[in-house]
């Protein structure tokens, strides 16, 4: 990336970032609920032992 001095400049130029960062976010939360979720609902033998995606 090439250095400026304009603020709009900046912000135009990290906006993608911040789109991807939330996106995964976004991702993490809902695999995370999905499967508390999914563990409140099943029988014990059934529920998913890990709790990273």
């Amino acid at each position: 990336m090439a250095k400026t001095n304009k603020v709009g400049a900046i912000i135009g130029r990290y906006i993608p970032w911040i789109g991807w960062g939330q996106a995964m976010w976004v991702a993490h939360s809902t695999l995370r609920d999905t499967a508390v979720t999914f563990n409140r609902i099943v029988a014990p033998q059934d529920r998913i032992q890990w709790t990273y995606f």
